[in-house]
């Protein structure tokens, strides 16, 4: 994994917000960052949020990091919305693992092949993120189900969250 490190710096000369377009003038604190090998220094200004971890990160994972970042847990309203969430997040981690063994360098280079490993293991992690819950409620009226509801949040969440990825 190669997420690019933030930095917060006072611009030596004026700059150009990269997220809301805004002058930063001279002497400004804002935020500096560049991604992959002489990757192109990025500004933003500290009105903008600060970049999400796919927007730091250099190779095909950060596709997986935006799948994790997209899924907002808080939103779901019973365990086929939680499935979803998870499903997009493992079709995310299939695609890059794809994308990975079918490189003609594949076979050649163990870090790939490494990359995939741990790819496809967060991948069996997530097929297993409600074993941990009770069974589901039969109503969604009741506060049973609204606490089962919150554990099953929280167990997505943390499944998620705990992955190891490359």
């Amino acid at each position: 994994m190669s997420v690019a490190r933030v930095s917060i710096v006072k611009g030596r000369k004026e700059w150009k917000c990269n997220s809301c377009g805004r002058k930063i003038a001279k002497g400004e604190e804002h935020r500096s960052w560049s991604v992959g090998f002489r990757g192109a220094t990025q500004k933003r200004c500290m009105d903008c949020p600060a970049p999400k971890t796919s927007e730091l990160e250099s190779s095909m994972v950060s596709t997986v990091y935006a799948a994790m970042e997209d899924a907002d847990f808080d939103t779901a309203g019973n365990k086929e919305d939680l499935d979803a969430m998870i499903e997009d997040i493992k079709a995310a981690i299939d695609e890059v693992a794809g994308e990975y063994e079918s490189g003609e360098m594949f076979e050649n280079n163990y870090d790939l092949q490494e990359r995939v490993d741990l790819l496809r293991a967060a991948e069996e992690e997530l097929d297993n993120w409600a074993d941990s819950l009770e069974d589901e409620p039969e109503t969604e009226d009741d506060e049973a189900y609204e606490k089962w509801l919150d554990d099953a949040v929280t167990a997505a969440r943390d499944a998620v969250e705990n992955l190891d990825l490359p």
